[in-house]
């Protein structure tokens, strides 16, 4: 009877052990993920370099990519579009045929969402779009109101950065190119406390589902849907929560700027099936000095819940940080001032999604 009774101590005890543990992991995932106090974990393997393209040039930056091709723009060649398959062979190049031609085309910029491609001009501002089958494209916006940031969103639709007419305030909105009349403002999307232009300011990025705006300056993005409706908050891992700006106002030059350059949070930032990938600029706890002189961090987030899943690193590519970053089918590629790397994504990422 005494050996029964141990053993069903025994066996409580491992059991009570057990969801201990169980509990006491989960109370820990939990504060990694949503209440992180600036930790980072760095899982092995979760990004493995596989390989590079050399560019001839450095004057090339990342226009699109889907159906497992990247789309090359070039600043110095605005109408050449670059067409590189997932292993980064360059496949083709082609050169955009423009209908109607505008006269004042300073810095154009492209923009790959297939079947369709965007050439736009946002401080005219005009709008070109056209299909990938013959890169020809007429013009399809020249609505006035000026723009910083274009992001396609479907079917000849697009997101963009406005800037308020009266006040110069970023406001994210829409544009329909199927129907001007369905053109969107919302003013809800970017939240301001003083100027609502420096401090406002970030990156427009999309995955296809929710376009996402992460702020420079402060630990915050804000993910929205194409409709701009069902707007949610979430916040990077950093304790940067109010921007320190101090701005001077330049009489002579009509113009306001900063008295010196703020604390840039978030860098660079890129969405793909449901994930959210930034570049910070801000050491977290226990880690090493060297490693930031060598390498740029990436922080992955979970759009839809904001929660914080791991961290990467990206080495610098000849000496140079990192520019720009692209994410698609599980294959994160970085940009440097002449070089394209590609890195594997860990399968935990649960690639593809959708």
């Amino acid at each position: 009877m005494k050996t029964k009774f141990k053993i069903i101590v025994l066996l409580s005890m491992a059991v009570v052990a057990s969801v201990s543990v169980v509990y006491l992991f989960k109370l820990s995932e939990e504060k990694m993920r949503f209440h992180n106090s600036f930790t980072r974990r760095f899982p092995p393997h979760m990004a493995d370099q596989l390989n590079s393209l050399e560019l001839k040039y450095n004057s090339y930056y990342f226009a699109g990519a889907a159906d497992g091709k990247i789309y090359l723009g070039n600043t110095t060649a605005p109408l050449l579009v670059t067409v590189l398959d997932s292993s980064l062979k360059v496949t083709e190049t082609y050169k955009i045929g423009l209908k109607t031609l505008l006269p004042a085309m300073n810095r154009p910029q492209i923009k790959v969402d297939p079947p369709y491609f965007y050439l736009y001009e946002g401080s005219i501002p005009y709008i070109y779009s056209g299909f990938i089958y013959d890169w020809k494209a007429k013009i399809m916006s020249n609505t006035g109101y000026l723009f910083s940031q274009l992001q396609p969103i479907e079917d000849n639709k697009l997101a963009v950065r406005h800037s308020d007419p009266l006040t110069a305030e970023n406001i994210i909105g829409t544009i329909d190119l199927n129907d001007t009349l369905n053109n969107k403002l919302e003013k809800k999307i970017l939240q301001k406390e003083s100027d609502g232009i420096f401090e406002t300011d970030g990156i427009l990025t999309g995955d296809g589902k929710k376009l996402v705006y992460v702020y420079y300056y402060r630990n915050k993005f804000v993910a929205t849907d194409g409709n701009l409706t069902n707007i949610h908050e979430g916040k990077t891992i950093d304790t940067i929560s109010n921007p320190k700006l101090k701005l001077i106002r330049i009489k002579s030059k009509n113009a306001t700027t900063f008295e010196k350059m703020p604390l840039l949070v978030n860098r660079l930032a890129a969405a793909n099936e449901g994930w959210l990938f930034v570049n910070s600029q801000l050491m977290g706890q226990k880690e090493p000095e060297q490693m930031w002189k060598s390498s740029s961090i990436i922080d992955i987030y979970e759009i839809e819940t904001a929660a914080y899943l791991a961290s990467i690193y990206i080495d610098d590519i000849a000496d140079h940080k990192i520019k720009s970053i692209i994410v698609i089918g599980g294959n994160l590629y970085a940009m440097g001032e002449k070089q394209i790397t590609r890195y594997k994504l860990r399968r935990f990422l649960a690639y593809p999604r959708r």
